[in-house]
């Protein structure tokens, strides 16, 4: 059994590695980069959706009537 695996040492360096590049997040330092948080997790992102429903319905019944006229084609 080797002592030095490479998937060990890969480990070990991703470890330092993200260590190394959390410090000045976790110390709340001015001299390194803080991680900037987005809108949606300061809670300042509101998004409203809607659904026009006779668009949608109209969409799906085209379909449906687009697979039956394919399916009864198919047959003859």
């Amino acid at each position: 059994m080797r002592i030095f695996n490479y998937r060990l040492i890969i480990f070990i360096l991703s470890i330092i590695f993200g260590i190394v590049f959390s410090i000045p997040s976790i110390l709340q330092t001015d001299t390194g980069k803080k991680i900037s948080l987005g809108l949606d997790l300061q809670g300042g992102l509101h998004m409203l959706l809607g659904v026009n429903t006779h668009e949608a319905v109209t969409s799906k019944i085209k379909t449906i009537a687009t697979s039956v006229k394919y399916f009864s084609d198919d047959e003859e």
